[in-house]
This record gives structure tokens, C-alpha cells and sequence, in this order.
């Protein structure tokens, strides 16, 4: 995620979750964010867009289907403070609400029992806005140089459109329906299953999705699309921007190569989205990652490695984050090593040597430190270190189960190290430790 586009047994015992651990942990990184009484199963969005506000109007709604985790009086959803909530039902019934910031409370005229299902709609209508992190990056609702919006959530932008259970540990099935003026397009992730003749695009994500991953894109776009090896390929380059031709040319053999090392891709659809909404940095959008100008080979590898590491197989907390960035630069330099370039080996201890500094430690990071190039390079290292430590055959084994039992889920990193170990047969915590926790420069690996 936030790829910059113009050039991520006693001590372990202490700092990783332990066996068993709920897959509702709170984040200690954004601890107000979500939340463990209930779980949603759908997200059914249907926006009302305005092009001369870029605001969502009257008719906006979120339907979204939850079971409750425990009995539930009343529950929280997570919802920007700019938007305006009209109305609020659970199971077609009104229930009372209330704002506590960027809390929408709702308070349903019955209880809900543990284990029940139920609908909530939740009618709201405002002009969304961008949300600046503690990192200085900037997410949410962007405007675009075209005069269309595109949102980018991670990691808190979703609450920016549309209230939801904002923690990746809660992924779920959308339905995401945008109106727009003639001549414009919405775009989103997962597969294109209608547009009306009045403006209505439709798009259906039937594999379980983090909220964090879920976008809308609107403006005026170059369409291409292809099948390729049983993956439909929808791609969407906003006029005026380059064509990206490299980029969209190479994509279905990216997912080849990546399907060899690390198992089958793990979705219907592919494929990119180019836009200029004033930021320096790409993002692994579930299905169509976007790109803020060039796609270059090594940023489409990267977010196209999320799709498997990030976006099937998604951390339960922020605090995991190197699951995601290590996995995908490790990624990169599979993919050099590939195509002509130095092993990853030679990779490894280039970065090694180059590294200048070694905190945050992977496992340490804070809001303010997330995305530093530490996590993904000391995460990409960590990968390395494993390799040549449990040797390149079991390694792979890793890679591939690790895809392969934990697809659309979510994990952690206790549970990453626990696969290493039953597949080497070797004891990984110092290995671990070093690579992870320690704030200084793991020695005796070079």
C-alpha cells in the first residue's frame, strides 16, 4: 500500500498475539476505529453523485447486512462527521441516533440477540472529504484533475463515503451502485455487471473485501478489457493522463508469474486505474489497484503481489502492516530476479548494506510510521532471512499455504511464523525477533 510512485520464546511470546487471539482484535495504532460487537457479512451502496458539488445527494444509502457477535443494545458505525445522516433502520424498523464524532450510534428500538442477522440502512447525503494521517499522507475522497473523485481508503479513508466497520479485520461481499451525469463513469472494484441507460453503474465484489480496499472512481476514462487465462481484465486510464500501454500489455503476465510462486490468483477480476488526484503514491485496491500517473513495472508487480498478500489474505490489525509491504517488495524482487536482474539474495544484502536506519522495527510501527520504507524494506529482508534459513523449497511451501489456507481471511503475524515452523520443522522465534521487534540491525545474517 502507499507504494511512493515516483522512484514498505520468551520476548516473541510478549510481543506477538497469542493462539486463539479473537479476529476482532482492536488496533492499538487506531484503537477508535471499529468495532468487535458485530460483524458485517454485505455492503450494499447506492450513490446519488452530483457533479457540480461532488457532493452525494438525496437517495444515497448504505444497506448494510451484520450479525451480531454478542447481544447488542446499541452499536456504532464509522462515518466522517461532514456527512449528514438522515435516517437510520434496522430491519425496516426507525432507530434512534446519535453523532459522537466520527461514530454514527445507533440505538434500534429492540435488542439484538447474539448470533442474530440484520439489515441496516443507513440514509445519508453530504460532500465527502479528504482526511489527512498522522504521516502527512493524504486518503479518502480526492478530487481529480479531470473533475471527477476517486477514493483511496487506506488506512482510514472508507468512513469518508460510506459508514462502515472500519478495522481490516471485518472484510465482507459489496454491491457498490453509483449514479452519474451521461459520459462519466463510475468505476469500482470487483466485476461490471450493468450500467443503465440513465446512468447507473453497478458493480458486484462477491469475494470478502477489507473496507480500507473499497473504492469508487468517477470521471471520463479510457476502457479497456480482455479475458486473459480465466481473469477478466478491466482497466480504466482517465483521459488526459498516458495510456499506460506497458502496463496494461504486461498484467495478465505479471499474474502468471505471480500465480507460479505463490499459487492461484485469488479473484475473478484485474486490472488497473489511472488518475491524477494530487497524490505521489499507488494503491492496491482490491481487484484494480490505482496509480497516480505511470504504472512502472515494478509499482504494477508490488500492488499486484497485494492481491494476494494485503488483499486475500489481510491482516487482522494495523500493527501487521509488514504482512502486507514486505510480502509485496519481496515480490519485486522476485520479479527482477526473474527477469534478468540480481538475485534476491544480491538484493537482499544490497538493502542490507544500504540501510541506513532500523526503526520503526516491522512489528513496532505506529500511525506515524506505517508506511516508512523501513517496514517494506526490513519486511522484504525478513522474507530473505526466512529463505535462507528454512532453505528456497520449504520457503515456497510457506508462500503457497500460507495463500492458500488463509485466502479471503484474515491473520496475523503469530500465525505466519507458527506455518514456518510446521513446514521447516525449525524453531524461528530469534529469527523473528530480529527481523521484527528489535529496533537495531539484525546481525549474523550477512
Amino acid at each position: 500500500m502507499r507504494t511512493r510512485a515516483l522512484t514498505p520464546l520468551l520476548v516473541l511470546a510478549l510481543v506477538l498475539p497469542v493462539a486463539g487471539a479473537s479476529a476482532q482484535q482492536s488496533s492499538t495504532i487506531y484503537p477508535g476505529l471499529g468495532s468487535t460487537a458485530y460483524d458485517v457479512q454485505h455492503y450494499d451502496l447506492d450513490l446519488k453523485w452530483a457533479a457540480g458539488t461532488d457532493s452525494l445527494d438525496t437517495g444515497t444509502r448504505a444497506t448494510i447486512t451484520l450479525r451480531a457477535r454478542t447481544a447488542i443494545a446499541t452499536f456504532s458505525l464509522d462515518l466522517d462527521r461532514v456527512l449528514a445522516v438522515s435516517h437510520v433502520r434496522v430491519d425496516g424498523v426507525l432507530a434512534a441516533k446519535s453523532r459522537q464524532g466520527d461514530k454514527l450510534v445507533v440505538d434500534p428500538a429492540a435488542d439484538l440477540p447474539a448470533g442474530s442477522v440484520h439489515v441496516v440502512q443507513v440514509d445519508y447525503t453530504g460532500k465527502p472529504r479528504s482526511i489527512e494521517d498522522p504521516d502527512g499522507g493524504t486518503e479518502g475522497w480526492l478530487p481529480t484533475m479531470g473533475g471527477g473523485s476517486i477514493v483511496l481508503g487506506e488506512p482510514r479513508g472508507s468512513m469518508t463515503w460510506f459508514p462502515n466497520n472500519n478495522t481490516p479485520a471485518d472484510k465482507a461481499t459489496f454491491t457498490i451502485s453509483v449514479d452519474v451525469p451521461s459520459g462519466v463513469q463510475a468505476v469500482s472494484n470487483g466485476r461490471n455487471t450493468a450500467v443503465t441507460p440513465d446512468g447507473v453503474w453497478h458493480w458486484t465484489v462477491p469475494e470478502p473485501m477489507a473496507t480500507y480496499l473499497a473504492t469508487v472512481a468517477i470521471g471520463r476514462y479510457v476502457r479497456t478489457t480482455r479475458a486473459v487465462d480465466g481473469i477478466r481484465y478491466d482497466s480504466f486510464v482517465a483521459e488526459g493522463q498516458p495510456s499506460n500501454t506497458r502496463a496494461l500489455r504486461m498484467l495478465p503476465r505479471v499474474v502468471r508469474v505471480l500465480s507460479d510462486l505463490f499459487g492461484p490468483y485469488p479473484f475473478a477480476d484485474a486490472g488497473l486505474i489511472v488518475d491524477n488526484p494530487g497524490v505521489f503514491y499507488a494503491l492496491e485496491l482490491q481487484n484494480r489497484p490505482f496509480y497516480p500517473s505511470i504504472a512502472s513495472p515494478s509499482l504494477v508487480v508490488h500492488e499486484m503481489a497485494h492481491q494476494w498478500f494485503g488483499n486475500s489474505v489481510t491482516p487482522r490489525r494495523w500493527n501487521d502492516i509488514w504482512l502486507n509491504e514486505g510480502f509485496a517488495t519481496y515480490a519485486e524482487w522476485l520479479w527482477k530476479a526473474r527477469n534478468g536482474g540480481p538475485s534476491t539474495a544480491t538484493t537482499f544484502r544490497r538493502v542490507f548494506a544500504n540501510t541506513t536506519s532500523w526503526s520503526p522495527a516491522p512489528g513496532k510501527v505506529t500511525a506515524k510510521t506505517l508506511f516508512d520504507n523501513v517496514v517494506y524494506d526490513r519486511g522484504a529482508m525478513t522474507l530473505q532471512a526466512l529463505r535462507e534459513r528454512i532453505g528456497t523449497k520449504a520457503f515456497f511451501r510457506v508462500l503457497r499455504r500460507w495463500a492458500a489456507d488463509n485466502k479471503w481471511g484474515n491473520v496475523t503475524t503469530y500465525a505466519f511464523k507458527r506455518l514456518a515452523e510446521k513446514v521447516s520443522g525449525k524453531q524461528l522465534d530469534t529469527l523473528f525477533r530480529d527481523w521484527l521487534y528489535r529496533e537495531r540491525k539484525p546481525r549474523g545474517y550477512v
